[in-house]
């Protein structure tokens, strides 16, 4: 696993932890919860981990899935009082945006821009590390860029036949 993430230095942790080529069945759910655990912000660098962070992601990753496959998905256990039927508490930060942290009652954070699927993190407890450690985030389209093309007008006879054929409609047809 150190030579593959070594591989893909240059990525996003959110971009590794979803390559399945990297370690299959890390799903999104996974991904966020595996990091918040970690205290690794999700668009640090892979390339920036120190061997002890390297370590301590390597053992997370086999005991988040197990623990999930285990608990019915579950990512995060059950307190004292707590329904095993309540989506609000079964993860730890994945699809938590804007509710507070189980932690420390910072309000989650949600990304869809700057990872290939949406991304749920703590800003207190995953802090963003320095800027050489993060790749930046895409530029936000522009409105022209974000406006959908002109509608092409539509032809008004069918598209000519190839050269020699003769062209076919409803009305030759019959």
């Amino acid at each position: 696993m150190e030579r593959a993430l070594e591989a893909r230095g240059g990525k996003t942790l959110a971009d590794v932890l979803l390559d399945q080529s990297f370690v299959a069945g890390i799903g999104n759910k996974y991904k966020s919860d595996i990091l918040f655990l970690l205290g690794l912000h999700p668009f640090r660098r892979a390339v920036s981990l120190d061997a002890g962070e390297r370590r301590r992601l390597f053992a997370e990753i086999p005991r988040m899935l197990r623990f999930g496959y285990e608990s019915g998905g579950r990512s995060r256990p059950l307190e004292d009082g707590e329904s095993a039927r309540s989506w609000d508490t079964r993860h730890w930060v994945f699809r938590r945006g804007g509710r507070p942290c189980w932690h420390c009652s910072a309000t989650i954070r949600t990304d869809r821009a700057s990872s290939a699927r949406v991304t749920y993190w703590c800003p207190r407890c995953q802090p963003e590390p320095s800027s050489e450690q993060v790749v930046p985030a895409p530029p936000a389209p522009s409105a022209a860029a974000a406006a959908p093309p002109p509608r092409a007008r539509r032809r008004s006879r069918a598209p000519a036949a190839p050269a020699g054929r003769p062209r076919t409609t409803a009305r030759t047809r019959a």
